[in-house]
């Protein structure tokens, strides 16, 4: 996975980037600690729901990116990284219904309607 940097990055960029551990083939049974390394990152990111939400929807939408990329390079014969994967896009639901409740930033629900074309 090549790594684009912006101005802003993000220190939990990195933290992902790195439990996704690039261009290294992930085994299945994952006993090296994978799966640990990547519920470590999500509860990072959990815990700016209530602090930073729409900072914690970007970053968990770069993990699901990134772990969409990271796919082909795991032996996911048992569904836990699958799995992880899918936990993903659960765990983002509690900072969007605090970013839509609290309208801290306008138009938000707007720009991600358009954006998943819903």
């Amino acid at each position: 996975m090549p790594r684009r940097r912006s101005r802003q990055n993000d220190p939990l960029d990195d933290e992902i980037e790195t439990a996704l551990r690039p261009e290294q083939f992930i085994g299945s049974g994952f006993d090296d600690g994978f799966i640990s390394d990547l519920e470590v990152v999500k509860r990072q990111i959990d815990g700016l729901i209530r602090a930073d939400p729409e900072r914690a929807i970007r970053l968990y939408e770069l993990f699901l990116a990134a772990s969409y990329q990271k796919a082909d390079e795991v032996d996911d014969s048992d569904g836990m990284f699958g799995d992880e994967t899918a936990a993903l896009l659960l765990r983002r639901m509690p900072a969007f219904e605090r970013v839509i409740r609290g309208q801290r930033e306008p138009g938000f629900l707007d720009r991600a309607r358009a954006r998943w074309g819903r």
